[in-house]
């Protein structure tokens, strides 16, 4: 087979996942091939769009010459939209709410009621949905197949029209780095957040203050608000225990993070969610509702033991069912 992995350049998370594949790829005997020139598609079987088909305008604007397949990650709806809900993506913009909230604010003296941040938190999610349905409904003259990585996004792609293939985001070296043993030392961080907009007026800044009141001064927190890649974000992750993970979108899952924790050496604990993305995620991560997330982490600080059981389970799992290679092939239809 002959694969071509699409590649505009995009942001550097996607470049590491292009590496990736790329390798993955190479070590499974595929010839793969960065393709920046679409005129150069017919010499391929297969040609990989990884994350938003908008992320290659190039491609998109030729005829079809190989079989085009997108492998993505993004948040989907996993169900129709309510009255509410439509009312809320049809709203013009976040700071719309932003301006109701601080004008409150001026006029009564005192914080907007929780009706209009919660609608405000309400109107970015489902925002984030409609674009990508409407995304993806799109995609259809431009690709003929769907992968994603977990059965919420199953159920979203149907809902734009797609009978998507659940195959997750693998691990490989050239995205996550080595694997750290959970034991190595140096580990001086206790407790590390990785995420954007902790400083919005969003579901994540709000719950992410109340972790941070619940769990206590004696516990070092970490938290990372931008982006953070490669060596930097290997690194820091290697000097920390625990990992929380507070979700920007309600019942998000979170597949990439937990490769990216879990080759650092560090344990997730998780939000909640009803999605299906691990094939055992009891032996794997810990889960809890929001409200219980600080529980849950001073209680896995408390056993070192379980700690590193987690991690060196959720290591196993990447060496062998999460891995690139093995994820690629399920892909590509290749399995053996």
């Amino acid at each position: 087979m002959r694969l071509a992995i699409a590649d505009e350049h995009q942001h550097p998370l996607h470049e590491e996942i292009v590496a990736a594949v790329a390798a993955a790829a190479d070590e499974a005997g595929i010839h793969a091939e960065r393709l920046t020139d679409p005129q150069r598609e017919q010499e391929f079987d297969v040609l990989l769009l990884l994350g938003y088909p908008h992320f290659y305008p190039s491609f998109l604007d030729e005829p079809i010459l190989a079989r085009r397949m997108c492998w993505f990650g993004e948040n989907l709806p996993h169900r129709p939209a309510s009255v509410a809900e439509r009312l809320a993506r049809a709203l013009p913009s976040a700071r719309m709410l932003d301006v109701l909230h601080d004008t409150f604010g001026r006029i009564s003296g005192r914080p907007a009621r929780d009706t209009i941040l919660a609608w405000r938190e309400k109107a970015a999610v489902e925002r984030e949905f409609g674009r990508n349905l409407a995304e993806l409904r799109r995609a259809h003259e431009w690709v003929e197949e769907l992968a994603v990585p977990s059965a919420n996004r199953v159920a979203g792609a149907r809902l734009a029209g797609w009978e998507a293939r659940q195959v997750p985001f693998g691990y490989h070296a050239a995205m996550c780095g080595p694997l750290v043993p959970a034991d190595a030392p140096g580990r001086d961080i206790d407790v590390l957040f990785l995420g954007r907009d902790v400083n919005a007026r969003g579901r994540r800044a709000r719950w992410l203050e109340l972790f941070q009141r619940q769990i206590g001064d004696g516990v070092k927190v970490v938290v990372v608000d931008r982006g953070l890649y490669g060596a930097e974000r290997h690194a820091l992750l290697a000097r920390t225990r625990i990992v929380v993970d507070i979700h920007r979108v309600p019942f998000n899952s979170t597949g990439m993070r937990f490769l990216l924790v879990t080759a650092g050496g560090a344990a997730l604990v998780n939000e909640e969610t009803f999605d299906v993305w691990l094939p055992r995620p009891e032996e794997h991560i810990v889960e809890a509702p929001r409200e219980g997330l600080a529980a849950a982490v001073l209680s896995l600080l408390d056993d070192e033991d379980r700690r590193r059981r987690l991690v060196d389970a959720s290591q196993n799992l990447l060496r062998t069912e999460l891995s690139m290679g093995k994820c690629l092939t399920r892909v590509l239809g290749l399995e053996r």
